[in-house]
């Protein structure tokens, strides 16, 4: 999941002085405790850690301001050497009994944390709906949610989260294509016609682009477009087979129009 996070711009100053204020009791905590303690080994990493991810969130600015859990793994450990070093501690001051049942209360607690995760990781479209809760401005959960209800045959619904996705970024090529893809589905040719040259002008190397163009071509009868189009789809991608296939399907009808009473047919075409 990416988090599309907005700047703040109320408390600006108030943010900062807390910001530093942390900073400063790092240092502090770094500068009393030293290299003796393993609290300091784990804070360390843990600083380390959110480096590479400071940066990262200025990886994407077509994307904005965007933040990926996963790339929290390295910090993450950080926190939990901290964690384990703590209880290590408490266990020389507490009751062995008091000491086992906050162990058992944290084991119990990331358990049932992990167990609430994969119920929303069960599929794609809990996981994308869990994500648009938190992040509603972002057009990527539109995106994998049309692109699930594609593959389920679907593509009433699918337009709906496509169009959702070219709202939120109308630059993204899939999208069209995919919008394209289900109105050609949905029978609406115009419309597919219209999608699949917008992704074509923004991806001009796109071979499905090209593949699905054929397909509109070939499905409106326009036999020598749609065979231009199969041919550049495998100039761009050799190992297209679907486009040799339907290239074949072409071949096979000029050779029913090269019958003897289908000259005018052939000339149609």
């Amino acid at each position: 999941m990416a988090w599309d996070i907005q700047t703040t711009s109320s408390e600006v100053v108030l943010w900062n002085i807390l910001l530093m204020v942390e900073i400063a009791l790092v240092i502090f905590f770094l500068i009393k405790r030293g290299r003796k303690h393993v609290e300091s080994l784990g804070l360390l990493w843990l600083l380390i850690g959110f480096i590479p991810i400071i940066l990262a969130c200025f990886s994407r600015p077509h994307f904005g301001l965007t933040l990926q859990p996963y790339w929290m793994a390295y910090a993450s450990a950080g926190y939990f050497l901290i964690i384990s070093s703590l209880l290590a501690r408490l266990k020389n001051l507490i009751s062995q009994k008091l000491w086992a049942m906050i162990v058992l209360v944290l084991i119990t607690f990331y358990v049932a944390q992990s167990q609430f995760y994969n119920l929303i990781w069960d599929n794609q479209k809990k996981y994308c709906a869990y994500w648009l809760k938190h992040s509603f401005n972002s057009f990527w959960p539109d995106f994998w949610l049309g692109h699930t209800y594609m593959n389920e045959g679907n593509f009433e619904q699918a337009r709906i989260h496509f169009q959702r996705t070219i709202t939120h970024n109308n630059a993204d090529f899939n999208a069209y294509g995919n919008l394209g893809v289900a109105e050609f589905k949905l029978g609406n040719l115009e419309k597919a016609h219209l999608y699949l040259n917008k992704a074509l002008s923004l991806s001009p190397d796109s071979a499905y682009t090209y593949y699905w163009l054929g397909c509109l071509a070939l499905e409106q009868r326009h036999l020598k477009d749609a065979k231009e189009y199969f041919l550049q789809a495998l100039s761009l991608d050799k190992t297209l087979l679907v486009a040799q296939k339907k290239l074949s399907t072409i071949d096979l009808e000029n050779s029913k129009c090269a019958l003897p009473g289908a000259q005018k047919i052939r000339e149609d075409f």
